[in-house]
């Protein structure tokens, strides 16, 4: 394998873990967030940022603390975990594919605490719901900026996800597509 081609697969397995790894970081920084307000309780300071983070990403681990239970240090340890998942996946031997799957997930997992932080609400347009299948979700998106930038680094790496594997089945498709002209003309 050439070198240049080595730079650019390892600038791809870099960049395709950076989304799952910003979103880890900033549920870390939500923690420590708290654990600053627990030890600082009249620093203003400390209340705006744990309030920001919160209002993010706070409904969210409320699910997991009813989920796993409520210690700071077990989520600490998730987080990392997950952090060490994630870097073990961008080094395996079928990482995009495992990439793919860590980015998709951190997504949904972004999207699910926003619409979760936003109070979305599901309401029906008919009478009896489930013989007319009519369902509308009332939701009034308001982002905050660490949203918005989170939600427009998951959709891109979730577009580069898609063209590395896009990009490897066809370079697996052109390798096979040879294989079978040479083994016709062997014939």
């Amino acid at each position: 394998m050439p070198i240049a081609q080595s730079a650019i697969m390892q600038a791809t397995r870099i960049l395709l873990s950076i989304f799952p790894l910003t979103l880890v970081g900033v549920l870390a920084a939500e923690r420590c967030a708290l654990l600053w307000l627990g030890t600082d309780p009249a620093s203003p300071l400390a209340w705006e940022v744990w309030l920001k983070m919160r209002a993010a990403f706070g409904r969210m681990w409320q699910t997991v603390e009813t989920s796993i239970g409520g210690s700071i240090s077990s989520h600490f340890l998730a987080l990392l975990l997950i952090a060490a998942i994630v870097v073990l996946v961008a080094w395996s031997r079928r990482w995009r594919s495992y990439s793919f799957l860590s980015n998709h997930i951190a997504l949904l997992v972004a999207v699910a605490s926003f619409v979760m932080a936003s109070q979305a609400k599901v309401s029906s347009l008919a009478a009896v719901p489930a013989s007319s299948g009519n369902w509308a979700v009332t939701w009034i998106a308001q982002f905050s900026p660490v949203q918005l930038l989170l939600l427009c680094g998951g959709i891109a790496s979730c577009v580069l996800c898609h063209l590395a594997v896009l990009k490897h089945l066809n370079e697996r498709s052109a390798a096979v597509s040879l294989r079978v002209r040479m083994l016709q003309k062997n014939l």
